[in-house]
């Protein structure tokens, strides 16, 4: 580096090496995984059917998919294989935004995978489309794009969101200041 001067440093990890070691995880975490156990399948149909209905009353959709789920010639796009000359291996599918699918697609490119396309034109239909959590949104569009495709997708959902303050913070911190200040200059710094 530039400030070294010619010199190495006996802590600096110049490779970092260090940064890439992470422990394990120990068998009972929720981060363990293990390939080569398969997962119960009893817990995936419990999972599906909670997120069957939470999700009973959402009305996102996509005219794309829709379009593909009526086309005769959409089951064989999807079904094609992967094109073996120009590298890929799998391919898959995403129901991402607009701007993120090229940059999704760059990364994943250099790991074999080819996208058949991205169906990135999901909208809200009700008011009560947004008061699901993002992930269980991105999860359900996922579901609804590989019914229609058969391949592994890529699905995301973004959203904004800030907590309600209960008025009983705004009191007790409001009591923690000295001197005089209002409501709002108490809100503004939670």
């Amino acid at each position: 580096p530039w400030d070294l001067d010619g010199e190495k440093w006996s802590d600096e990890d110049w490779d970092r090496r260090d940064v890439l070691q992470v422990p394990f995880p120990p068998k009972d975490s929720e981060f363990y995984f293990d390939p080569e156990q398969p997962p119960d399948p009893k817990l995936q149909q419990e999972a599906e059917a909670a997120l069957a209905e939470r999700m009973k009353d959402c009305r996102i959709s996509s005219v794309r998919l829709e379009k593909a789920r009526r086309s005769s010639k959409a089951k064989a796009f999807f079904q094609r294989e992967p094109k073996a000359k120009e590298g890929f291996e799998r391919l898959w599918v995403a129901a991402v935004d607009n701007a993120s699918y090229m940059p999704l697609k760059g990364n994943l490119r250099e790991y074999g995978v080819e996208f058949a396309d991205n169906f990135g034109d999901f909208k809200d239909h009700s008011a009560y489309d947004a008061l699901h959590t993002v992930e269980d949104l991105a999860a359900w569009k996922a579901r609804q794009v590989y019914e229609v495709t058969g391949l592994p997708v890529i699905a995301s959902r973004t959203g904004f969101e800030i907590e309600p303050v209960p008025p009983s913070s705004l009191t007790n911190f409001k009591d923690s200041m000295s001197g005089p200040i209002n409501r709002a200059a108490a809100a503004s710094r939670i």
